[in-house]
């Protein structure tokens, strides 16, 4: 009895120390980020991205996740990279239920509000790409594996 005690406060000792520890390996943690932020994450410089504007309330998102992780996880070896933009109205707590469920393994970024009518993200889910700051395709709609995976490899050309 005194082992099984002594266990678990190891565990919660170290599950506090790191609570980065409660979730799978690999899973993102969805960050607070101001519109100066994400704008200059998204459109300074050059290079390519793509965003995915998402809501833990939109059943739509949720569905294509487990297709977008893993078309995320066949294509970031060959230069993409992706964003999630969550537009829940809460902060990031709802998303970060998601993001853990479904094993997310590419950035989230929370903007609520402000960055749904910045970005213009109605609506979800909507795919951005940009390319040397701007962006030169949106798409709206729950996507397949098969459409990701097209759509990543010719972003990528």
């Amino acid at each position: 009895m005194k082992s099984n005690i002594a266990l678990a406060f190891l565990l919660a000792s170290l599950i506090l120390s790191d609570p980065a520890m409660l979730y799978a390996k690999g899973v993102s943690t969805v960050r607070p980020a101001t519109i100066e932020e994400l704008d200059n994450l998204l459109f300074k410089g050059k290079g390519s991205s793509v965003v995915v504007g998402m809501a833990s309330w939109c059943g739509p998102c949720k569905e294509e996740l487990p297709d977008l992780v893993q078309a995320y996880d066949d294509y970031k070896d060959q230069g993409l990279t992706l964003y999630g933009l969550s537009i829940d109205f809460e902060g990031p707590a709802p998303m970060q239920t998601v993001a853990d469920a479904f094993g997310v393994n590419f950035p989230i970024y929370w903007g609520g509000e402000e960055a749904m009518r910045r970005f213009e993200l109605f609506p979800i889910p909507m795919m951005l790409f940009i390319r040397d700051g701007k962006i030169v395709q949106r798409i709206t709609g729950q996507s397949s594996k098969d459409q990701f995976e097209q759509r990543f490899k010719d972003f990528l050309r």
